[in-house]
């Protein structure tokens, strides 16, 4: 059988930096407390996603799959006792009216049958078997469509204490244009329904299971991608909540929701960025409402926004403090996904706490169209996206320097996005600095750009990090800059590296049981530390 299991620090980690090396053991410990609970025969391991699931016998007891109502094929059976769970998937069907399904486009080797169709979809289902229509699977494509491909696929988040909410939304705002850039960084989904796929990410999948629209809404939205994803419940965040820098109005690319909502928050005190930013939230139905609270105790009672905003999935999560609690202001990023390894996960999650600090530290200014945003994501689940392709960025990152290049508007053609000043770059300019003769972007002084790693290096020095801390973070940038230059694999090319390398692989993209099998086998060796891969 597989689980999803979601592990917590408790408590958070600290502020100071010699805090942040205790997320390593942190993890370590975790992982051990789950391994108390399972079997001799059974390991927790750290992945997206487990690449046969919904293919063949792929849960400990083959009559668990008899009640295939709303999916060709997994069971109702498979969800957990936890009740909000199941009604939210319910919901979200009932909303949309029909069974959501997301197309995977299939990688295509040398043997792979063309035109390639899913022989595992159930292409007779009547009336009479499922209460709700199945969409169309797409030629091509491996088709889900499941809430276990969804809610079952892990992810690796980091959540960040603002100390007011102006930082929660300054914050916000500068992550918004870092996810892409990590989530290609983290790819480890090359594998679904025992195939290799042509993208090596789970976002755009879960993106598309968790699609509520109705199709008259759908239709309403177009045919832009990038414009459809803006409307979807787990989405890139679509909006900047504003603050700092500028006017976010210049970057903003979508609209935001009920003009008459957004007077109204205007009304009640809200500035008119976070009034819109609120705004695009509002234009959801709820999902899932508990029926002691259906009417508001008080005038101050915020259970309802609560439970609308837990079940909007952003890549950035901008969360108030909770009732009742001390807890301030925080911002969840929530892009990445799950490694091999505990050393890489913690990492990444270093990685991004130091960034967090050099953000504040520097003043940094990240801000580009969010239709940019959305092109990046859109590019990060991509096959081998860190080598492969280039991603969006700012040239100038220095607020003082930012007013020269500030464009004039959310034109985003080529040439008014090269004179607004940000560029198509790799992941290893960005990360690790440009060559300066390639572009002549500039952090101060005319120096060239030299990438976020540097940034963060500078940071440390200027604050005076003891040798000991100073020693395991460099380790850690270490390795994020290696996974960006390409001279580390990411867990996705590793995993389609084996299994295209094995001796029972035809080259036909299936990855059969066997195969499947002795990756779990080499993910082990390498969690384990027997073995190492080209992502440790």
């Amino acid at each position: 059988m597989i689980f999803m299991v979601e592990g917590v620090a408790e408590p958070p980690y600290g502020q100071d930096f010699k805090a942040m090396l205790s997320a390593e053991n942190d993890m370590r410990e975790r992982r051990s407390a789950v391994q108390d609970c399972l079997g001799l025969d059974e390991l927790p391991l750290t992945i997206p996603m487990f690449p046969r699931l919904g293919a063949g016998n792929f849960t400990s007891t083959e009559t668990i799959s008899s009640k295939r109502l709303y999916s060709h094929v997994m069971s109702e059976d498979l969800f957990s006792h936890f009740e909000r769970s199941k009604v939210m998937s319910d919901n979200l069907r009932g909303r949309r009216g029909t069974i959501a399904g997301a197309n995977i486009p299939i990688f295509r080797d040398v043997n792979t049958p063309w035109p390639w169709k899913d022989e595992s979809v159930n292409w007779t289902h009547s009336k009479e078997e499922t209460p709700l229509p199945f969409p169309t699977p797409a030629p091509n494509c491996v088709y889900v469509d499941h809430f276990s491909w969804s809610g079952g696929a892990c992810g690796l988040q980091a959540t960040f204490q603002a100390k007011n909410m102006e930082e929660a939304r300054s914050l916000h705002d500068q992550l918004c244009p870092l996810s892409a850039l990590m989530l290609a960084l983290t790819a480890g989904s090359p594998c679904y329904k025992g195939y290799l796929v042509d993208t090596d990410s789970r976002w755009h999948v879960t993106n598309a299971l968790n699609d509520d629209r109705s199709m008259s809404e759908i239709l309403s939205h177009g045919l832009d991608e990038n414009a459809t994803a803006a409307q979807m419940r787990w989405s890139f965040s679509p909006l900047y909540a504003g603050h700092g820098h500028c006017s976010v109005e210049d970057y903003q690319s979508y609209s935001s929701g009920n003009p008459d909502d957004q007077a109204v928050l205007e009304k009640s005190g809200m500035d008119p960025d976070l009034a819109r930013f609120f705004t695009h939230m509002l234009k959801y139905d709820h999902l899932v409402v508990d029926p002691k609270h259906l009417e508001p105790e008080s005038a101050s009672d915020t259970y309802h926004f609560r439970a609308l905003i837990g079940s909007l999935w952003p890549d950035i999560r901008f969360k108030p403090p909770p009732d009742g609690s001390d807890i301030g202001w925080r911002v969840e990023f929530r892009p990445m996904e799950v490694q091999m390894t505990d050393f890489e996960n913690a990492a990444f999650v270093v990685f991004m706490a130091l960034m967090r600090r050099a953000i504040s530290y520097f003043d940094l200014n990240f801000y580009i169209p969010m239709s940019l945003v959305a092109e990046n994501m859109r590019r990060a689940v991509m096959r081998d996206a860190v080598n492969q392709n280039k991603f969006w960025f700012r040239e100038v990152v220095r607020p003082e320097e930012a007013s020269a290049g500030s464009p004039s508007s959310g034109n985003d053609t080529d040439d008014s996005n090269a004179s607004a000043g940000y560029r198509e770059m790799s992941l290893k300019e960005i990360m690790c600095g440009s060559d300066p003769d390639a572009w002549g972007s500039s952090l101060e002084g005319g120096a060239p750009f030299p990438g976020l790693i540097y940034l963060v290096h500078s940071m440390l020095d200027a604050v005076n990090v003891d040798s000991e801390t100073r020693a395991v973070l460099d380790g850690y940038l270490e390795f994020v800059a290696k996974r960006a230059s390409g001279d580390l694999w990411t867990t996705a090319k590793w995993m389609r590296h084996f299994v295209q390398t094995h001796e029972n692989y035809k080259a036909d993209s299936v990855v059969s049981e066997d195969i499947c099998y002795d990756l779990m086998c080499a993910i082990e060796d390498v969690t384990l530390g027997r073995a190492c891969g080209p992502t440790v």
